[in-house]
């Protein structure tokens, strides 16, 4: 899109009339911005008006100027009464007109007949002036924070005051001093500094939609928010685990990784809607994890700590071993980076999936990667058998490995380690084996 000239509006706009002096009053309408640009040129073909937009002007506030004040500005809610003072004002022109240069050149082109109509027929009527709302991601300090707090244990903690943002506006393709600050009705998330000194925060934190602003110095402004909507504590998101999730990447999740510094970020509609989706997509995985951390706690209980003790020990009595599912192998080889916990094999073919605490196929726990351990082939025998376990996090061997070929792995430190609860059952239920062993041979 080619950069849009001042100079060049006004004459266009003097082409078209005649000259400053000989303006129809209501032939044609410029209006202005309060930084001098003009926001749209407008030109009316029997009742309809066509608004004509030029590319500096959408963000910016619909500002009212008398008409016989400035040569080509007239009062703008006289001619389009849907654009309200103070409103941001968006372009809604076709996409092939890209510049006003080639609108002005579109529009003189078309014949008298053709005017009632748009580019592929579309009435004039639908070709208008809109307004919409924003989407933005504002980045700061805990000492930003109303009551520079940066852990709000309730939407109200952060409703009651003001947050401190920069004035000027970037967006993943650098800052923009044309775009407007956020604005009332527009979205916002807020991402506190998680490891700044002062500022503890949980990285993005929130969402709101702003209620108010207020200037605050030259180069910042505050925001009051409204509708402000925590993300459940599992959600939180900052800049470590956005560089260590491998399962789905987002452009403005990276982008905030490799910019994190204080900023107002302004979102387009296709980057709002990608983070937006992100984010679901993060929370439903999250939520399931926090299930199958439940399931994990439940096989611990009391109320089944007897029944997966038995079916531990029942498993060291199989003489066969049953292959493992290929779901609950995969996620197993994932977390565990696809090497042996033990031997620290890479060679994926001879790797299994071993169950901690045994289960049945469809049960909480058969495909929760934090019930398992990656190891050998030959070394998943000898788990299931009961002749190692680990014990916090370190390999123990059985007294029947000692002296073999096997006792090298004793004292063997595990990463990444699985659930410490499920480890810490099959440990309590080893050394009772162990126990029983030692009586039978003795």
């Amino acid at each position: 899109m080619r950069n849009y000239r001042p100079e060049a509006a006004e004459k266009h706009l003097n082409d078209l009339t005649g000259g400053p002096r000989h303006q129809p009053s209501k032939y044609v309408a410029g209006y202005k911005l309060d930084n001098g640009l003009a926001l749209a040129l407008e030109r009316k073909v029997g009742n309809v008006w066509l608004q004509l937009q030029p590319p500096d002007g959408i963000d910016a506030a619909v500002t009212e100027y008398p008409p016989n004040k400035s040569r080509h500005s007239n009062i703008n809610s006289t001619h389009a009464p849907e654009l309200k003072l103070g409103q941001r004002a968006w372009k809604a022109l076709p996409k092939s007109l890209e510049s006003l240069d080639e609108l002005f050149h579109w529009y003189s082109g078309l014949s008298a007949e053709s005017r009632a109509k748009g580019p592929e027929g579309t009435p004039l009527s639908e070709v208008a002036l809109r307004t919409d709302t924003a989407t933005f991601l504002v980045k700061i300090h805990a000492t930003k924070c109303p009551a520079e707090n940066d852990r709000p244990r309730s939407s109200a903690d952060w409703e009651a005051g003001w947050f401190n943002v920069p004035a000027t506006v970037s967006t993943t393709g650098g800052r923009r001093r044309d775009l407007q600050a956020p604005a009332a009705g527009d979205t916002v998330y807020v991402w506190v500094h998680e490891q700044e000194e002062g500022s503890n925060g949980h990285g993005l934190t929130a969402q709101g939609t702003v209620a108010s602003t207020r200037p605050a110095g030259p180069d910042d402004i505050e925001l009051s928010l409204g509708e402000v909507a925590l993300l459940d504590q599992p959600s939180y998101l900052g800049n470590s685990e956005i560089k260590a999730d491998g399962r789905r990447r987002s452009a403005i999740a990276d982008w905030v990784a490799r910019h994190p510094h204080r900023q107002t970020l302004r979102l387009t509609n296709a980057e709002a809607n990608e983070w937006q989706g992100y984010l679901n997509e993060r929370k439903t995985r999250l939520d399931n994890e926090v299930a199958s951390a439940a399931n994990r706690d439940l096989a611990v209980s009391n109320t089944n700590r007897d029944l997966n003790k038995a079916a531990i020990i029942q498993k060291t009595m199989e003489v066969t071993v049953r292959p493992g599912q290929a779901k609950f192998r995969d996620r197993v080889l994932l977390r565990c980076r696809y090497r042996c916990v033990v031997s620290g094999s890479d060679v994926i073919a001879g790797l299994d999936a071993a169950h901690i605490v045994p289960v049945k196929d469809g049960a909480p726990m058969a495909d929760d990667p934090e019930n398992g351990l990656a190891l050998r082939s030959d070394l998943h025998r000898l788990f299931d058998r009961g002749l190692f376990w680990v014990e916090g996090d370190r390999v123990v061997i059985s007294k029947e490995l000692v002296g073999s070929s096997y006792a090298n792995i004793d004292g063997t430190i595990i990463d990444p380690l699985p659930d410490a609860k499920l480890l810490a059952l099959r440990s309590e239920t080893m050394q009772e084996l162990e126990a029983k062993r030692g009586r039978l041979l003795g």
